[in-house]
């Protein structure tokens, strides 16, 4: 995906760019988007005659310190999103054209959640529009051109095991939140974003002695690292060859329990998680879940509270699996 960018404010355009910054794994033929992104006084003219219409789907944003309802609406050919009075954002044919309010902005402003807000959760929905693509909340990891994604609500590690696995056991890093499947190509792709990690779950991964040089933000409960700041090798894409539920026994110090999960087992815990609200009919996310699924190998993975041991057991099962 090529995207070029126009924002009238420089702090957020920078953190746009930084959020971004890793070009390379913005990887999708025949994708070019540009996004005019500028300041407004009032967004109240702009979304008037939305006040009369169903929107397509709500959501109630609930990030840090930002609390707004979010209202989808599709026309045709045009799609619209409507931030509760902090943006309306309309896409048609190649262009995003995002009007923020500044002052609505600046009391919530962020430098990690307007971001994404206001761009890097757009090509989420850029992809689901195009359709044939079916975006994961999962983390992933490759080697060898093998992709191994973890597919889990939050809390149940998916973060803990592809940072850990990529930092410690030489894999490529995909993606920590969301993965992109592109089924005419079988390959799982994916958007740059920050890395957020509990402040417990990030001293777990990062002793203290070797974190003194990295910038963190912290929000509340969450250390905030950009991909840049990390000693990673990326991933811009793979072929998907793993599937993997995992959770987390927290009685337990060392448990590591695979078994092979069913089609459908994947396929329910796959669709519980929907993240965009611009995709195609139900009868297409399901087609193209199945496609990614019946390629892979499929488990669900008990583990138990120690890291390094899931990390040791989890790096041993993965090569025998994989054949490497």
């Amino acid at each position: 995906m090529n995207i070029s960018i126009e924002c009238d404010h420089h702090e957020l355009f920078c953190d746009i760019t930084n959020q971004l910054g890793i070009k390379e794994t913005i990887y999708l033929k025949k994708m070019d988007y540009h996004f005019i992104i500028q300041a407004c006084s009032k967004l109240e003219d702009s979304a008037f005659h939305l006040k009369n219409n169903v929107p397509h789907f709500t959501n109630h944003i609930n990030i840090e310190n930002i609390h707004l309802d979010a209202y989808y609406y599709c026309d045709k050919s045009k799609y619209i999103i409507y931030y509760e009075n902090l943006a309306y954002i309309s896409i048609f044919e190649n262009k995003v054209f995002v009007n923020y309010n500044l002052e609505k902005l600046n009391n919530v402003y962020h430098s990690v959640y307007s971001p994404y807000l206001l761009c890097t959760s757009l090509l989420y929905e850029l992809f689901a529009i195009k359709g044939h693509y079916l975006i994961i909340h999962a983390s992933g990891i490759a080697k060898k051109g093998k992709g191994v994604i973890f597919l889990a609500k939050k809390g149940s590690g998916k973060s803990t095991l592809s940072l850990s696995m990529s930092l410690t056991c030489q894999y490529d890093y995909l993606s920590d939140d969301k993965i992109i499947y592109n089924r005419d190509e079988h390959l799982i792709h994916s958007i740059p974003d920050v890395i957020r990690l509990n402040k417990d779950v990030y001293h777990t991964i990062f002793p203290h002695d070797t974190n003194s040089n990295m910038k963190l933000s912290v929000f509340r409960d969450k250390f905030v690292i950009n991909l840049a700041q990390l000693p990673l090798n990326y991933s811009s894409y793979t072929i998907p060859n793993i599937i993997i539920v995992p959770s987390i026994n927290h009685d337990c110090e060392n448990l590591f329990e695979a078994t092979e999960a069913s089609t459908i087992e994947i396929l329910d815990e796959m669709l519980q998680h929907r993240i965009v609200a611009f995709e195609q009919s139900q009868s297409e996310i399901i087609q193209n879940a199945f496609s990614i699924i019946n390629k892979c190998k499929r488990y669900t993975l008990k583990l138990g509270r120690q890291v390094d041991y899931n990390i040791h057991s989890l790096n041993q099962f993965i090569n025998n699996e994989l054949g490497i």
